[in-house]
This record gives structure tokens, C-alpha cells and sequence, in this order.
């Protein structure tokens, strides 16, 4: 009797604790995954959707974890981010424009709470957005750009052509051109793209240095290897080579090489015949080297009827916007 009473408790005290045990396992089972389904899937996802470029799904998200948490420094910053490089995806001015802004927002709202991270990716994003503002933003993209390239936290080595390029660019739209030249000279030892290398003969006609000009604009007619299909194929930019043949033509123009001149600008109206400029450029051609002013009107005027906003067509025709 009393061997059977201890074997009765002995086996209830064994039910108990693995009714216990498990009761245990599974709540630890349960609060680890509900931990793991809120965490782990959704940093894995982030980096995945990084990884893609799918940009507007991080928007999306980033807003939504924000309502929760405001000030969270890594959802921000990735949001500011994220918000930069979708706008170079679109197409349409105005949305281009409007997450432009939300990236320069964001991340000025980041720096204004935190000024004990390092911040040298920030200030590099910034600069580039405010680069893609436009000309009226240059300083404010040199400003980030500079605090971003002599930031010691900076990881240069992956983007030092990018950051001089953009420099150039910057200082180029501020006038500054000693020190877009810098920047562009820069740039073209780290990657000699053909968008580096009309900068750089743009740049050194602005300074005067027009020897160095036509040595940067000859590079464009120089034989590809074949080998080199990513050039070849930047080499078929018709946008390119549009300013390319104009700038080579104001400089026979200013060396009264008129008919040099005119041979370069009738190559941009075979890429494209409705260039307002180029139609400016035979008027002058016309007014200065055969004093044939009708005909120079003519050229204008087609300058004008693609363009009635061209300053120079309508200086030279007298006209005011109003009255055309």
C-alpha cells in the first residue's frame, strides 16, 4: 500500500513537472517568436530591399515606424537616404523636386538632434541633394560637400570620384571655375567618363586657358578600343556632343576660324535640329563674317521660335519678351 502510494505521488510529481516544463518552452516559444517576427525579418528585409534599390518600400516603411518613434537616429537617416535616391528615379520635375526636398528636411532634422554621431555620410547625401536643387543651391551643396570630404570619419576611398565630380560641378555653377577646375582634375584620375572630361574643357575655357580646352575636346575624336563597350557607348551621347561641337565651335569663332566654326555647329543641328543656340551661333556667324544681317536675323528668329525665352536671340533682335 505504501509502496504504491509513493510510486502514485512520484509519477504525479513527474506529470507536474513536464506539464510545467512544457508549459514553459512553449510561452518562451512564443514571446521569442513574437520577438523575432517584429525584429529579425524586418531588419533582414530592410537590407534586402537596400540591397534592390527599392527605395519607395523603405519610404513607406520608415514613415510608418516613425509615428512609434521620431527621433529613432537609424530610421531617420535611412529615410533621408531613401528619399534622395528615389528622386533620382523619376522622370517628372516636380515629384523629382518634392523628395528632394523631403531628403534635405529629414536630414536636416537629424543633424539639429544629434550632434554627437559622426555625420559624414549625412553631410555628403546632403550635398548631393542640394547639388540636384540646382544652381541657386550651389553653396549650400559645396558647404556639406566640404564638411563631408575632410569629415575623418568619411569613408572616402569609395566615393572620391563621385564627391570631386559633384564639388566641380558645384563650384562650376557658383562661377568659381580655379576651383571647379581643381575638383574636376580630381575627378578625371579617379574616372575618365566623357561627362568628366567635357567639364574639364568647359572649365578651362572659362578660365581662359583655351589651349587646354581644345586638348580635353580632342579626347572625344579619339579612336575606342573596342574593347571598351562601356565608353563606346558613352561615347553616343547626343546630349554630349551637342555642347562638345559648341563649345569647339565659339572657339574657332573667337579665333575667326568661321568656317571651322560653322562646320561645328552644323554637326549639332544634324544631332538635333531644334538646338535653339546653334541657330544663334550661324546668326553671329553671318552678322561678323559676311556682314549679312538679314540673313543673321533669320537665324535668330528660328532661335526664337524654338525658344521665345532665349536671352541672347532676343538681345540680338531687340525684342522683349513681351513683345514677341
Amino acid at each position: 500500500m505504501g509502496i504504491n502510494y509513493l510510486k502514485c505521488t512520484f509519477y504525479l510529481i513527474i506529470s507536474l513537472s513536464l506539464l510545467f516544463f512544457i508549459f514553459y518552452f512553449l510561452s518562451y516559444f512564443k514571446t521569442f517568436s513574437n520577438s523575432y517576427l517584429k525584429a529579425g525579418p524586418t531588419e533582414v528585409n530592410l537590407l534586402v530591399l537596400w540591397d534592390n534599390k527599392e527605395y519607395k518600400e523603405i519610404i513607406d516603411y520608415a514613415e510608418n515606424g516613425l509615428k512609434e518613434n521620431k527621433f529613432d537616429f537609424n530610421l531617420n537617416l535611412l529615410l533621408g537616404f531613401s528619399y534622395f535616391y528615389y528622386s533620382l528615379m523619376l522622370n517628372d520635375s516636380y515629384l523629382k523636386n518634392q523628395f528632394l526636398d523631403n531628403a534635405i528636411e529629414r536630414l536636416r532634422f537629424l543633424m539639429s538632434i544629434n550632434d554627437d554621431v559622426p555625420m559624414s555620410s549625412l553631410y555628403y547625401i546632403l550635398g548631393k541633394a542640394y547639388s540636384h536643387k540646382g544652381e541657386y543651391y550651389s553653396d549650400l551643396s559645396v558647404k556639406y560637400l566640404n564638411k563631408a570630404l575632410y569629415s575623418s570619419s568619411f569613408d572616402f576611398m569609395s566615393v572620391k570620384d563621385d564627391i570631386y565630380e559633384y564639388l566641380g560641378y558645384s563650384y562650376q555653377l557658383l562661377k568659381d571655375y580655379n576651383s571647379s577646375l581643381k575638383f574636376f582634375e580630381k575627378a578625371y584620375k579617379e574616372n575618365k567618363s566623357d561627362l568628366v572630361l567635357w567639364s574639364l574643357a568647359y572649365v578651362n575655357y572659362k578660365t581662359g586657358n583655351i589651349d587646354k580646352s581644345v586638348e580635353y575636346i580632342n579626347k572625344f575624336f579619339i579612336p575606342l578600343d573596342e574593347d571598351n563597350e562601356s565608353l563606346r557607348d558613352e561615347k553616343s551621347d547626343d546630349n554630349l556632343m551637342q555642347k562638345v561641337y559648341l563649345l569647339y565651335g565659339d572657339i574657332y569663332f573667337e579665333r575667326d576660324a568661321y568656317e571651322d566654326a560653322f562646320n561645328c555647329y552644323d554637326k549639332v543641328l544634324k544631332i538635333n535640329s531644334l538646338n535653339p543656340n546653334v541657330y544663334v551661333k550661324i546668326g553671329d556667324i553671318y552678322r561678323k563674317r559676311d556682314k549679312d544681317y538679314p540673313k543673321a536675323r533669320k537665324y535668330w528668329r528660328e532661335a526664337l521660335s524654338i525658344n521665345p525665352y532665349l536671352e541672347e536671340a532676343r538681345e540680338r533682335l531687340k525684342i522683349s519678351l513681351e513683345d514677341f
